[in-house]
Parts: C-alpha cells; structure tokens; sequence
C-alpha cells in the first residue's frame, strides 16, 4: 500500500500542476464558440434560444451563476416567441444550474414546470429526463423510496423509446441510490452497466456522427461513472480501486473542462485518502501510528483544498460542505485543532455564508430584471398593436373621405334629392369628426391628462368648427346637385268659379 500511495502520490503532482491552464481552456472553448455565435446572431429567434440555453448549460460546469443568467434570457424569448419546446429547455438548463448550487426548492420548481411542458408536448425524452431529475432532488433528501421510483419511471421510458442517453443516467441514479444503502454489489451492478453504455456511446461517436438521443458527451458520463465506481469502491474499502477509478476520471474531466466535476473528484480522492489514514496500522489505543498515515492525510488536505478552491468559483455549495467536514477531520488527525475547529464551522455555516447570500441576491436580481424586461416587452407589443389600430383606421377613414368625394364627384351631372343630401351630409359629418379625433388624439389626451371635463371642452370646441364648415359645404353641394320637387300648381280662384258653373 505505501508503494502504491508514494505512486499515486508522484502521479497527482505531475498532473494537477497542468490544471488551471488545462481545465480553463478546455472547459472555455465551448463557450467560447457559443458565445461567438450569439453575438454574430441578431435574430429574436429559436436558433437564438438555443444558444441561449447550450451556455446555460455548459456553464453549469464552470459557474452556474451565469448558467442560470442565460437560462433566464432564454426563458423570457422562448415565453415571448411562445415556443413550448424553447420554454422546457430553458428550465430545464436553469433548474440544472440551480441544482449544482444545492438550491432544491428551485431546482424542482422549474425541473417540474419543464416536465410537465413535455408531458403536454408527448416528448418521451424530455419526460424520462425530468422523472430523472427529480428523482435527484428527493436522493439529494436523503428520501431513497421516492428516489428509486422516479429513477425507475425514468429508466422504463427511456428503455421502452431505446434512448440509450436515458438509460445510462438512469443506471448511474439508481446505483448511487443503492451505494447510499450500502448496498454495494446492486450498485456496482448499475454502475457498470451504466460505463459500458456510455463507453459504446462513445465508441458511436468516434466512428460517426452521434445518435440524436445520446445527448451530452460520453466522455463526460464515462468520467461521472469511474467517480461513482470509486466511490462505491471506497465505501467497500477497497482503496486501491477506489483510487484507479477516481484517477482515471480526474483525467478526462481535466480533458473535457469539467470544472464542477473536477472539484467533485478531488473532493472524493481527498476522501478515500482521509479513508486509508483512518484504516492504517493502529497502535496500542487504537490510534493510527504516525508513520503510516500522515503521508495520506497530507495527500487529503492537498486533494481537499483544490476541490473547495474550484466549489468556491463556481459556487458548489453541497460539494463545499461534504470537503470542509473531511478537511476537519484530515486537520483533527494532524492534531491541528485550529484548523480543524474553523474547518468545521465553515462546514456548519457555509449556507448562510457571505459568499453563498450575496450570489443568491445577484440571482434574484437577475431574475427581476428579466421579469421588468419581458413586462416593458409586452408594454410594447400593446403600444405597437394600439398604434397599428389606430393607423388602420385613420386608412379607413381616409379611403372612405375619398370615395365619399368620388361619388359626390360623378353626381355633379344629375339632380339628387335633398333628402339623400341631408343624410350623406349627416354621415359625413360624423366621419369628419371621427378623422379629426383620431389625428388630434394623442395630442388631446397630452393636453387633458384624460380629465374628462377638458376632454369634453375640447371635442365642443372641434364640433363648434367643423358643423358650421359642413353647412357650407352642405349649402353648396345642394345647389350643385341638388333636385328640389315642383310645387303643385293651384288654378286662380276666378277661374276655379267658372269651372264650378260650368259644371
């Protein structure tokens, strides 16, 4: 065991030396290509809300804070364009990010809505995906029966569409589940069956182009399945293979950029080497001797210390907690009580700490300024459709006028009783007053600040200068074309007399 660990040991040196520059570059290079395309797009479109949603999800990764602030963009388009599909995975990203911040409540909030949009959708994928994430938050509770039935669900519809994406981080679930019950053979069992699903998915994607249904890249899975295999090997106790696994995985997530879970699997190496310590040769009390364990337990501090630097940046919350309780006890082994008693307070309070408060008022913050932003969008859309309104029906009006002049126009050559008259005239009277209420209304409502007593004043004063205008014209178009029927003629009161004695 002392080769193996001083071998282990020569080994993480070399290796976590190149990790900052490593890990940023590789973990930014897809951002860094999604961010591009979002600035060279100008469209209010779908495509937009995909990339939207792409950073969301990749900076869950690195920063979740800026994975739920695109999240959010992407929400509020989606919402805007009415793109159900869009909405889903806007939450879907945003209650992921929520999630890796240990923010359950939130998590589940927008993980449910997303599912219950894909229910109504019929999309089996997007519901197997959701049965799943809230089988995580329940496991996150330590709520194990809800957990399995969810992960279960999950699994049964990702087997029965033959999403092989679903099945494997269905396996993973439920392996975690039963390592939790230490139940560690039925978790090695999934455990592997979910590594040699994401290990075919990988050798798809070398020889091809990657199914549809296989989602994220299994590189990342097959590094998530070594820690998980580690893990269960470390509760067996197993550390040697606990080890080979863990190492095999901090290499490809420093390949990938996995910053998150890079700061998980240094978490977890720390752990196993605070284990080794723990189990070394004891002495006479029962204590491990000195020569055989503090070698590890410098190995845990070192593997500790970076997981809680990387959980500090992207805001681990969980992840943070589970390292400063093994850093505590690391510190108490090397009878530095200090250490150990700060470690274990920050352990304690690390919720309510300045660091975890502020980045939730920077969330919240976010979150209202989307929330004002749709709010002014939707403002404007009705200001928009009101002026479009209003432009439509000063058109009306307008082409009414012109036919309403036209047709006076072709009755000029013939005679048209008054009564006709009168009512043309009556109606357009009432379309003159319309026109001129309709130009002058923004300017009416400017001046009366919509006082109803100057509002009225105002429409006297317009009707006391159009009405005496329309008897002019209405004067005028009378005697022009105006037909006014022949008396009938009486015979003279004489010549009525003759008539009377003539008959």
């Amino acid at each position: 065991m002392k080769t193996y660990a001083a071998c282990i040991l020569i080994f993480a040196l070399a290796t976590s030396i190149r990790l900052p520059v490593s890990a940023q570059q590789e973990g930014n290079a897809r951002i860094s290509e999604l961010l591009k395309k979002l600035e060279a797009h100008d469209k209010e479109d779908t495509d937009k809300i995909k990339l939207l949603t792409g950073l969301s999800y990749e900076y869950n990764k690195i920063s979740p804070y800026d994975g739920i602030k695109y999240g959010i963009e992407a929400l509020s388009l989606s919402e805007e364009l009415h793109w159900e599909k869009g909405t889903a995975r806007a939450n879907s990203a945003i209650g992921a990010n929520y999630f890796s911040l240990s923010d359950f409540p939130n998590a589940y909030k927008y993980w449910l809505t997303s599912l219950t949009i894909n229910e109504e959708l019929g999309y089996n994928p997007g519901i197997a995906n959701h049965l799943h994430n809230i089988g995580n938050i329940y496991f996150s509770q330590k709520n194990y029966t809800e957990a399995l039935a969810y992960y279960n669900k999950a699994l049964q519809l990702g087997e029965k569409t033959g999403n092989k994406g679903l099945a494997t981080h269905s396996f993973t679930a439920i392996g975690n589940v039963y390592a939790e019950m230490k139940d560690y053979p039925k978790a090695l069992e999934y455990h592997f069956k979910a590594l040699a699903v994401d290990e075919e998915s990988l050798a798809r994607r070398t020889s091809k182009a990657p199914d549809a249904d296989e989602g994220q890249n299994p590189k990342g899975n097959i590094a998530a399945d070594k820690v998980n295999i580690g893990a269960v090997y470390d509760g067996q106790g197993n550390y040697s293979k606990a080890l080979e696994m863990l190492f095999q995985a901090l290499q490809i997530k420093k390949e990938i950029g996995d910053r998150n879970g890079l700061a998980k699997t240094y978490s977890m190496i720390g752990k196993v080497y605070l284990n080794i310590a723990q189990s070394a040769d004891a002495d006479a009390n029962g204590k491990p001797t000195k020569a055989n364990m503090e070698t590890n337990l410098r190995q845990a501090v070192a593997y500790l210390d970076s997981a809680i630097t990387i959980d500090k940046e992207i805001g681990y919350l969980d992840n943070i907690q589970k390292s400063y309780e093994y850093l505590s006890d690391a510190h108490e082994m090397l009878y530095d009580a200090v250490s150990a008693l700060a470690d274990y307070k920050k352990y304690v309070v690390i919720k309510d700490s300045i660091f975890s408060l502020e980045k939730h008022t920077d969330i919240f913050n976010l979150e209202k300024k989307a929330e004002i932003a749709e709010k002014k969008r939707e403002l404007e859309k009705e200001k928009e459709e009101h002026e479009r309104k209003e432009y439509l029906q000063i058109c009306g009006v307008c082409g009414f006028i012109v036919i309403f002049i036209f047709a006076i126009l072709l009755m000029r050559h013939k005679k048209v009783d008054t009564k006709i008259i009168d009512v043309l005239g009556t109606l357009s009277v009432l379309i003159v007053f319309e026109f001129v209420q309709l130009l002058l209304h923004a300017q009416i409502e400017e001046y009366t600040h919509h006082n109803l007593v100057l509002t009225l004043i105002c429409l006297l004063v317009m009707a006391s200068i159009i009405i005496p205008f329309h008897h002019k014209i209405e004067h005028w178009v009378k005697k022009k074309i105006g037909h006014h029927p022949e008396p009938i003629s009486h015979p003279p009161a004489h010549e009525a007399e003759k008539l009377e004695k003539k008959e």
